[in-house]
């Protein structure tokens, strides 16, 4: 399987607070993988780490074979039209229309004719499931869990190789939720694409993960499946999964 991100001994900190001591693991083309934690463990700020927008203090992060903080600026450009993000709160401009959102990374990253944009922008509506009618719409006229998959729609718009979902289902109700899981799952299924994401729902991890990543104490304490993760002999990883079993 070809590695795809390769994250090598990460160390993070903001003065004397150290987030990060020495993290390192890889994630496989196609792989879904879920990155967990305690609160402050630094699971968003390596998110953001691996996509360039926080230095790491030391280490390595290798993305598509590109070394992420030693690339030059024209090669990062073309990296970054290989993956894309789902911010927790979705990150769409509120004052354009959905289907003006889905349009920017067109606009902004390439030189396809404006007159084929439209015609794109139906065809990743239609992939994270919504109705082309939608393209008109405000993001404030959308419910939650459309505005989710209209910044799915807007992440997918250049054909990404990877997608980083940070806490992807949060705030949705459970049947939203799981309904997202579900188009999360199909799409790494059918598009062959990694997916890389922050999450603290349960039922995402049990339900669509093929590997769960746990940062603690400032490096990686368990690496593996669900069924893996579970039966590690960590505190924390206890704690954690054993609402799930509580009758």
């Amino acid at each position: 399987m070809e590695t795809v991100i390769d994250i090598e001994n990460i160390v993070t900190k903001f003065g004397s607070q150290v987030v990060h001591n020495g993290v390192s693991f890889r994630v496989g083309q196609g792989e879904v993988v879920a990155i967990i934690g305690g609160s402050g463990c630094g699971k968003s700020t390596l998110l953001r780490e691996i996509i360039r927008l926080l230095r790491p203090t030391s280490g390595e992060i290798w993305l598509l074979g590109e070394n992420v903080w030693r690339c030059s600026p024209e090669k990062m450009n073309k990296l970054r039209r290989s993956f894309g993000v789902l911010f927790q709160n979705g990150a769409l401009f509120s004052a354009l229309t959905v289907g003006e959102n889905i349009a920017l990374p067109f606009l902004e990253q390439t030189t396809i004719d404006h007159s084929l944009i439209d015609d794109l922008v139906q065809l990743r509506l239609g992939l994270s499931g919504l109705e082309a009618s939608v393209a008109g719409k405000l993001p404030s006229e959308l419910s939650g869990g459309m505005r989710k998959r209209a910044a799915l729609a807007r992440a997918l718009a250049l054909e990404p190789r990877i997608l980083f979902l940070d806490e992807p289902t949060s705030g949705l109700d459970p049947v939203n939720a799981r309904a997202f899981d579900q188009l999360i799952r199909t799409l790494s299924d059918s598009l062959g694409l990694t997916i890389f994401m922050v999450t603290h729902d349960l039922d995402t991890l049990e339900g669509i993960v093929d590997r769960i990543v746990v940062l603690g104490q400032g490096s990686v304490v368990a690496n593996g499946s669900y069924q893996e993760v579970v039966q590690t002999d960590d505190p924390w990883i206890q704690e954690y999964f054993s609402a799930r079993y509580q009758s």
